[in-house]
């Protein structure tokens, strides 16, 4: 192998340009797979920084569509108490506003992981300095004493080595920094924060609730299991614990759960209690690289099949030698291995350079590590051997076919090996179309919907809404005469039309919704608590009957209200109106028997990617975890923030409000659902240009080996034209029968996707139009450059060289 090495080297020196294009497909095509592997290694595959991952799990109930991981502090301190199979450990992540100096000037808000006592010993979460948090600093009546990230350290407090004792500021309250955690830990959570604190500390950093056994406040439950527990048993155990308690767990909405209960695992990102939409990403961008790598060792192949052919001189003389046959396939499978692993280097090289922009441009913490690791090269060296083996397989076998005597006879030496066959040829051709077919297509889909929704009616005006979020009060506080006189006071602010309350914020960062299948059909429903205002300030019409009165509400009568959509699916040919909300099917437990007073025209709340969805609106109700949302309606939401938000402060300082604007939310969800067109824009671009490249070297090599037949065509009376009607019809051919394959499968993942396309239709007739038009024109182009250089081919001159 070293000897064959050593002789592909020797062939990279004397071939430059062609050996070069074949390295620069492999590689730009390895470099692209490289770089989002390496993303998606560090964001989903990548295990979660502590110790064990496999044996930490979530403590999981049904709610909003999926596993729920929050519970009730009273039935965490129950569980955690009474389990032996299992170490449980609680969370809270929330965000506060971080300054350095008590001039608070620069406050700007940051990530903060309230924690039980145990939570980082249990998990291996170890200071790099000073010391970690213990349970006496979750005692009552502890001062509030935090951790911070190393690359918080790092990079917002100079790395200063005696930062252990420092004071900060967290929303104005004053704490103390006693240790850095080592720069790997992360706990089971994806978001990275800033500080870490105790629960104890909640009520002096949020001004909220404490946590005490009498709260209703949530926290995420996380547990390890002990070493040699299985996961049936550790479940088993904790339900007999929450079963025995009573009504202690239930999800937000009072639903009771206990019998549901489960562990999921923790380990990794893509291993949480909804994996669905990372399985769904991973699998897209597996496939779209996998067909452009396929597409790259394609092109490669079919430019070594050419190289072959014209090294018949060289292969004779070595049969003649007494070489084998077998031997010289294994010859030319190592030069195309190395030509692989010099793709793969110069591609990994790439990688490291496209990473930073990558994950610049997909907004991606830089508490995250996603520089390429060990897996990274690992997965880089793979793809690179078997794009190398593969591209070189078929060259090989072809190219050890060669006949000694008419390769030592004849100069030219394109005689003495045959060539490969057309079949072979033409399907290379044919599956580079196929391919870029496939992926112009995608592309443009996704680009179609994505535009599409930029066009797409939310129902309400998301630009003149202003949303308002409260901080969960103190224990002592009256949350229900604070939020009248809330509403009272932004309603005098500056520039403020109308204000409602609501239990969910339009595309905020929590929402209640059912995955309902009827007949045959997936709906996902939503579900929304609000004052009767709220529909006049979002600007929601009434289609049928009536909306709720503040009577109503305040008494949380058993009235409802549905969207149009819902009345279509759930009460086709009938009036809803006057029926109960129990016909519509829930995904837990039966809906209360609410009578429907009212059709509302169709809102978008939080999602624009199905057509299936719904709304069912039900007064809002004083028993709840989380603190109400203020809805603003406003002319200007920019200006009208800092008034409503310092008129609340005037009203009470202690209260933590944060505002923000629904359009500018609407259009962040906006560009998450563009990330796929913008991934699949380029790399369909990419496969466009290797099968181009492709198309134009095999059409080339034909023309060339053809070029006695073109002048004997041209010398008995054939015309140019005649001879490039006939070389650009032979060679659009199989671009043709790739385009119709690739059409069709196109269409059979458009179906695949099809619940993420907004307002198009996957076989929309543009999208197919263009990415058909376009493969058809690049095509042609690379076929008819080299087939009109032959045309214009001097038959005598060619045919006395014979």
């Amino acid at each position: 192998m070293l000897q064959d090495l050593r002789f592909g080297l020797r062939l990279v020196r004397k071939h430059p340009l062609p050996v070069g294009l074949t390295i620069a497909g492999l590689a730009l095509a390895i470099g692209v797979a490289t770089t989002v592997y390496s993303i998606v290694n560090a964001t989903m595959l990548r295990p979660y920084g502590m110790d064990d991952p496999p044996s930490v799990v979530g403590v999981g109930q049904p709610g909003h569509s999926a596993t729920f991981a929050y519970w009730p502090y009273a039935a965490f301190l129950q569980m955690r108490s009474v389990a032996t199979l299992m170490t449980l450990e609680a969370s809270v992540l929330e965000k506060a506003r971080f300054s350095a100096a008590a001039t608070h000037e620069n406050d700007a808000l940051r990530w903060i992981h309230f924690v039980s006592g145990g939570y980082l010993q249990t998990l291996g979460g170890r200071p790099a300095m000073g010391r970690a948090l213990v349970p006496s600093d979750d005692a009552p009546g502890a001062p509030p004493v935090v951790m911070v990230s190393h690359h918080f350290w790092k990079a917002e407090l100079g790395g200063d080595p005696s930062i252990a004792g420092r004071v900060v500021w967290l929303n104005g309250a004053l704490v103390t920094i006693v240790g850095v955690l080592q720069p790997g830990f992360t706990g089971p959570r994806d978001i990275r924060p800033a500080f870490w604190a105790t629960l104890g500390a909640y009520d002096d950093v949020m001004a909220a609730r404490p946590f005490e056994p009498a709260t209703r406040s949530l926290v995420e439950v996380f547990g390890r299991m002990t070493p040699g527990t299985t996961a049936r048993a550790a479940e088993e155990e904790l339900r007999a614990i929450v079963a025995g308690a009573g009504t202690a767990a239930s999800d937000p909405h009072g639903h009771n759960q206990t019998r549901l209960l489960t562990l999921f695992s923790a380990a990794a990102p893509i291993d949480m209690e909804n994996p669905m939409e990372a399985y769904v990403a991973t699998a897209f961008l597996v496939g779209i690289l996998g067909l452009v790598l396929a597409l790259a060792c394609a092109n490669a192949a079919n430019l070594l099949l050419a190289a072959a052919a014209t090294r018949a001189r060289e292969i004779g003389v070595r049969l003649a030698m007494g070489a084998t046959r077998g031997r010289l396939i294994r010859q030319l499978v190592n030069e195309s291995l190395l030509l692989g692993l010099l793709a793969g280097g110069t591609g990994f090289l790439l990688a490291i350079w496209l990473v930073p922009i990558l994950t610049a441009v997909l907004g991606i913490s830089p508490e995250v590590d996603t520089a390429p690791d060990g897996y990274v090269v690992v997965f880089s060296a793979a793809i690179a051997i078997v794009c190398g083996l593969g591209t070189g397989i078929s060259p090989a076998r072809y190219g050890a076919r060669g006949d000694v005597l008419s390769a030592l006879k004849d100069q030219s030496g394109w005689r003495a090996v045959r060539a490969a066959p057309s079949r072979l040829r033409t399907s290379y051709v044919g599956f580079q179309a196929a391919v870029s077919m496939l992926l112009l297509v995608v592309a443009a889909l996704l680009a179609r919907s994505a535009i599409q929704m930029t066009r797409t009616d939310a129902g309400f005006d998301a630009d003149r809404i202003l949303a308002v979020s409260l901080s969960a009060p103190r224990k002592d506080f009256d949350e229900a005469a604070y939020v009248q006189r809330a509403v009272d006071a932004v309603h005098r602010a500056r520039l403020v039309e109308r204000v409602s309350v609501s239990q969910y914020q339009p595309f905020g960062p929590s929402v209640w919704r059912d995955e309902i299948t009827h007949g045959g059909r997936t709906y996902t429903l939503y579900m929304q608590q609000s004052d009767a205002a709220l529909f006049v300030t979002l600007g929601v019409r009434v289609l049928r009957g009536r909306t709720f009165t503040a009577d109503e509400v305040a008494r949380e009568a058993p009235v409802a209200l549905i969207s149009d959509s819902v009345a279509r699916a759930f009460f086709a040919g009938s009036d809803p109106v006057g029926q109960s909300l129990s016909m519509v099917p829930s995904e837990g437990s039966p809906r209360a028997p609410a009578t429907i007073v009212g059709v509302m025209a169709d809102a978008i709340p939080s999602r624009l990617g199905t057509e299936r969805h719904g709304t069912i609106y039900l007064p809002i109700s004083r028993q709840r975890s989380n603190p109400p949302s203020l809805i603003v309606r406003t002319a200007n939401p920019h200006a009208a923030a800092r008034g409503v938000e310092e008129s609340l402060r005037r009203l009470d300082a202690r209260v933590r409000v944060s505002t923000s604007i629904v359009g500018e939310r609407l259009e962040a969800y906006l560009d998450q659902k563009r990330l796929f067109a913008w991934l699949a824009a380029p790399t369909a671009i990419l496969a466009l240009i290797l099968a181009a490249l492709g198309v134009y070297g095999v059409t080339a090599f034909v023309v060339s080996q053809r070029t006695q037949e073109v002048s004997v065509r041209m010398a008995i009376g054939a015309s140019a034209a005649d001879v490039l009607r006939l070389l650009v019809t032979q060679g659009l051919r199989p671009i043709a029968i790739g385009v119709v394959i690739g059409l069709a499968a196109a269409v059979v993942v458009g179906r695949i996707f099809a619940s993420e396309l907004a307002g198009i239709s996957p076989y929309d007739p543009l999208a197919i139009g263009v990415a058909t038009t376009t493969v058809l024109t690049v095509a042609l182009v690379a076929v008819i450059v080299p087939a009109r250089r032959a045309a214009r081919t001097d038959p005598a001159s060619v045919l006395r060289q014979v």
